[in-house]
């Protein structure tokens, strides 16, 4: 009798479970979704970084070609006046000893890079030997070797865009650190750049400094007087290719 139980009981679950598995086949062809075991977790794949969006302001410079400056067709010079045994007078100052490079990207000229510019201040040469004399020992005192040189050390350039057409003069602003004796002052130079061609660069620029600023003072002599406070600079360049 025990058995029969058993057996009864037995058979009940077979059926049960072949009811189960009839209703979950009926339910998956219906296309309701089948009670499962949690699959096993998998880590989500991180989303790529979202790129942002070009900018050609922000691009990253590219190397650029070098351009030396060239003493034989540059110059750098000074004007400023003054009253000569009472006669006004402009004085005009110039030298051809300047040194310095540029690192030119023709496809991002937002990139190009000046490097410092020097100028030997002992071979500054005006109408008078007297008054060369004077600017050497006692104006820009350039004859003590701590002196020797004045330096336009460029830290921002203005102006410089794309696309770069050959011979066309393009408008810029470049703001520096002039160092004169031991006073350095940010100075801005305006002017134009001119690509001449894939060789050569030429660039015309100009500033207007005090002489209070950097120490400049004038000997007191007889023959000299009413020396203007302001002093143009004018640098103008030729720089070719490496």
């Amino acid at each position: 009798m025990k058995s029969n139980v058993i057996f009864s009981a037995s058979r009940r679950n077979v059926l049960k479970y072949g009811f189960g598995l009839m209703a979950v086949g009926l339910l998956a062809a219906c296309g309701a979704p089948a009670a499962t075991t949690a699959p096993t977790s998998v880590p989500a794949t991180p989303a790529p970084a979202a790129t942002a969006p070009a900018d050609n302001k922000a691009a990253p410079a590219t190397s650029g070609a070098v351009f030396q400056i060239d003493q034989s067709a540059s110059k750098a010079s000074f004007t400023l006046g003054e009253k000569l045994m009472g006669t006004p007078k402009t004085v005009v100052g110039t030298t051809s000893k300047v040194s310095g490079s540029i690192t030119a990207n023709l496809d991002n000229p937002a990139s190009t890079k000046i490097g410092t510019i020097q100028i030997d201040a002992t071979s500054f040469s005006t109408d008078s030997d007297m008054r060369n004399g004077a600017i050497k020992r006692f104006i820009l005192q350039s004859a003590q070797s701590q002196y020797q040189f004045i330096t336009f050390e460029p830290t921002a350039i203005d102006g410089l865009k794309a696309p770069v057409a050959a011979g066309t003069a393009m408008p810029v602003k470049i703001t520096g650190n002039l160092k004169i004796k031991d006073a350095v002052k940010p100075v801005t130079f305006d002017g134009t750049v001119t690509l001449k061609s894939d060789t050569q660069i030429e660039g015309n620029l100009k500033a207007t400094v005090l002489r209070a600023d950097f120490g400049l003072t004038i000997p007191n002599v007889p023959s000299v007087a009413d020396v203007t406070e302001e002093v143009k600079l004018e640098l103008q360049f030729s720089a070719m290719k490496q």
